[in-house]
């Protein structure tokens, strides 16, 4: 974790829209996206530099995924998806060149899920959101280590967000290679590692090891590579980490000259089989803030569980509050304030927390409901596995597998490309998009530099993901300023549509003028009626373009 420059805003007026926010003369540097936080949120991804598209689900070669995150150079890349679907990766999916933003938000569809091989970010300066990675049983190797996680961290500043990790064979994910630093682990989905005390681990010690003890399925992981030293900084928050047997978290270190800052916030951790601890010796140290996290015991957790055991050879510092455990299995959902009880082994209590970069801190309860609604790859539009992790949370059920066949298997993911209209300028934003947003749909503009100093292709990564983030204000789409958006907003959001006459893409009833029939159907397709509040429509464009039509560009991004 570095001391960084700080940045400000200034608010400027624009009417019926409320504010918008500009750069100050003073902004230096930008977090990795707007809402970015942690120790890995100054990661540069490929800001400013080009846009790569992957074209197939191959394993290799021209316009796949692998040819994406190891060509180029070094030059920043953001790699974009014109297609979705299942990618079986046929070894190890290495991310070896540094500055590269992979958005998986960018594909149509059901979005890209990974398959028989695990994910490695092993260059600096990586941003990977919106991937799901489940490698499966379907390759063993002959070590434990082998294959044995869905995403593993080796470099600095790196930002692995709303990714999906699970059905891995130990640790879903693993932040401890070559000189790791400032990374966060974001709005994760955690889960359902595969335990190799059951099928796969008789199977690999009656091949490999006879006798031996195996090594269990796990959650987070977070320890420097033997033989280094120095220090190393790890935030992780808002995750849910659901049917592992452990590791929920390990922080660790391998010797006394390493010492790891680990932020743990405002996750969610369900049905483990047994405790988080620290792993390592030789006298290490481990400095971990445990703050916000609500722990549920599911069908699978062994009587006796606590939160964390520090008993592990390391020099083990702990802050902890306003945590919450559940330990009844009752079914309610009603855990009560964790205290000192729940950490158990050999530690000390630390007064306050390590100071570690910002992370927006809510209540157990709070992050309880934040976690089960918008974590994981696809929140929005989850598949079959990830709804079923979270209804194991909600319905307090659930198991630790041996084999994802245990569980149906791989779901399909039908495969959607995009036209070959889309996007003619290749500069990564759609053409619909541009034409909303102000820009040039026949000019690659993606490195150009709009409010708040982001790139223009950035701030369509975050429009697809947060509407209503791309330029916030105070009520979006609160025409009429009731404080709640509804029908009575659409007829004024109307008048103004009439004035873009015939812009194709809002045209849903097809009588060349957008107009209140367009918005009727907007109304029927978001369930508006009343005073229900719906999702907000996508705020307005950059000054100086004067329509209105957030509302047809996010009816098209929730239809695709």
């Amino acid at each position: 974790m570095r001391c960084r420059t700080t940045w400000s805003i200034a608010l400027v007026s624009v009417g019926m829209a409320g504010w918008l926010l500009a750069p100050s003369t003073g902004l230096a540097q930008l977090p990795a996206f707007p809402g970015a936080e942690g120790d890995g949120m100054w990661a540069l991804g490929g800001r400013g530099g080009n846009v790569y598209h992957v074209t197939n689900l191959n394993d290799s070669g021209a316009g796949s995924l692998r040819d994406a995150i190891t060509t180029g150079g070094t030059t920043p890349r953001t790699v974009v998806f014109d297609v979705c679907g299942t990618i079986t990766n046929l070894g190890t999916l290495r991310v070896t060149r540094p500055n590269i933003t992979i958005a998986g938000q960018t594909a149509p569809g059901m979005g890209i899920v990974l398959r028989n091989y695990g994910t490695s970010i092993q260059a600096d300066n990586t941003v990977l959101r919106h991937i799901r990675s489940r490698p499966g049983d379907a390759v063993k190797g002959p070590s434990p280590g082998f294959n044995n996680y869905s995403f593993a961290v080796a470099a600095k500043d790196v930002v692995l967000d709303h990714c999906s990790a699970s059905w891995s064979i130990s640790q879903a994910i693993t932040v401890d290679g070559t000189g790791f630093d400032d990374v966060t682990v974001s709005n994760c989905i955690i889960g359902e590692a595969l335990d190799q005390t059951g099928l796969y681990h008789g199977t690999w010690n009656a091949t490999y090891n006879p006798g031996g003890s195996g090594h269990h399925a796990n959650g987070l992981f977070v320890k420097p590579l033997a033989g280094l030293g120095g220090t190393s900084s790890c935030s992780a928050f808002r995750n849910l980490l659901v049917d592992n047997h452990n590791r929920n978290p390990c922080p660790g270190t391998y010797n006394s000259s390493q010492s790891v800052l680990f932020d743990f916030r405002n996750n969610v951790i369900y049905n483990c089989r047994s405790t988080g601890y620290n792993s390592g010796d030789a006298g290490g140290w481990i400095q971990m803030n445990y703050i916000g996290n609500y722990m549920i015991s599911g069908p699978s957790t062994e009587s006796g569980t606590r939160a964390f055991d520090g008993n592990d050879g390391n020099q083990m510092y702990i802050y902890q509050s306003s945590n919450k455990r559940d330990t009844d299995k009752d079914k309610l959902h009603d855990g009560v304030s964790m205290s000192w009880t729940s950490f158990q082994g050999t530690y000390t209590q630390m007064a306050n927390p390590v100071v570690m970069e910002t992370v927006t801190t809510t209540t157990a309860d709070t992050a309880y409901t934040d976690v089960l609604n918008r974590s994981g790859a696809f929140w929005w539009d989850r598949d079959s596995v990830d709804t079923r992790l979270v209804g194991h949370v909600t319905g307090r059920n659930g198991d630790i597998i041996d084999s994802q066949n245990e569980v149906g298997g791989y779901p399909v993911i039908t495969v959607v490309p995009r036209p070959g209209d889309f996007d003619t300028d290749l500069d990564g934003m759609p053409n619909y998009w541009e034409a909303w947003y102000g820009t040039d749909a026949s000019v690659a503009n993606n490195n150009g530099i709009g409010a708040l100093g982001y790139t223009h292709l950035e701030r369509y990564l975050e429009w697809i993901v947060n509407p209503t983030g791309v330029l916030p204000f105070f009520h979006p789409g609160d025409a009429n300023t009731d404080a709640e958006v509804n029908v009575g907003d659409l007829g004024i959001l109307a008048a103004h549509w009439n004035q873009s006459g015939g812009y194709e893409q809002g045209d849903f009833n097809a009588d060349t003028v957008i107009n209140v029939g367009d918005l009727g159907i907007l109304a029927a397709q978001w369930g508006w009626s009343g005073t229900i509040q719906p999702i907000p429509p996508a705020s307005l464009p950059e000054p100086g373009v004067l329509s209105l039509l957030g509302l047809g560009v996010l009816a098209l991004r929730r239809r695709r």
